[in-house]
């Protein structure tokens, strides 16, 4: 049981970071877009 639950919790974190790396990139995106109209 207990290395079941802690396969559940690996997938979690693992998840959690693939979120948080998608978001990292777009918010950064994001930033770029607003830097483009400045610059140019």
């Amino acid at each position: 049981m207990p290395i079941l639950r802690h396969q559940q919790h690996s997938e979690l974190v693992h998840c959690l970071l693939v979120i948080l790396r998608y978001l990292t990139r777009k918010a950064r995106h994001r930033d770029a877009d607003l830097e483009t109209p400045a610059t140019q």
